[in-house]
């Protein structure tokens, strides 16, 4: 099976929210729902994806805004790292406060560390990496050489550490020590803009200055 990837960018900070979906079922895990969610739906009925599960790479209002309709509608498992427990419960952490929506989430699955998953025979593996915020996930699909990387790495850049458990050691760390130990050839699918590959970011991101 070789998976498939789709992305399109929600809410008032243009998030992607990545569907990684088989083409023969079209079982897709939908990662970072982040708002407009009538306009994800309908998307998702567009394309004839089935949703399978809501997969969270950390909590903040732009990644997690349409997480509670989308739930609803598809009667969907919401996952997340463990560490991001605080976050995603905490409306001024998450930043949905300030936003004027407070939002409390709760997963319906903690994530550990390094743990591997499968959900509707898509298998991937968890990765921990703190920064953005201290519960900050990226998820590895090592069969078919990709990652969703959420606010950890973009392309050319990184997410910023200055908001609630954002940290800048622990992101050039997570980042350089991390997933730069990837293969080169992995495609990163971030949580905003383009997608790039691990090859590329280890010549030219920013953060290999540090």
């Amino acid at each position: 099976m070789a998976l498939r990837v789709d992305y399109i960018s929600l809410g008032p900070l243009q998030a992607n929210c990545v569907m990684v979906f088989d083409p023969d079922t079209k079982d897709t895990l939908i990662f970072d729902p982040g708002g407009d969610l009538d306009y994800l739906e309908t998307y998702i009925l567009r394309m004839g994806y089935i949703p399978a599960a809501i997969i969270l790479t950390h909590g903040h209002f732009d990644h997690i805004m349409a997480v509670p309709g989308l739930k609803e509608k598809y009667g969907l498992e919401v996952y997340a790292m463990e560490k991001e427990e605080i976050l995603l419960s905490d409306p001024m952490q998450n930043l949905t406060y300030d936003m004027g929506s407070p939002l409390s989430l709760k997963a319906d699955k903690w994530i550990r560390d390094k743990e591997e998953l499968e959900i509707k025979g898509i298998k991937f593996r968890a990765m921990l990496t703190p920064g953005h915020t201290q519960g900050s996930g990226c998820f590895y699909f090592p069969d078919d050489e990709f990652l969703v990387s959420g606010d950890t790495l973009f392309k050319g850049s990184v997410g910023r550490t200055d908001f609630p458990t954002g940290s800048t050691p622990a992101m050039i760390d997570s980042v350089k020590n991390i997933l730069f130990k990837l293969p080169e050839e992995t495609l990163v699918y971030p949580g905003h803009e383009g997608v790039t590959t691990i090859g590329f970011e280890q010549k030219f991101n920013f953060i290999t200055q540090y």
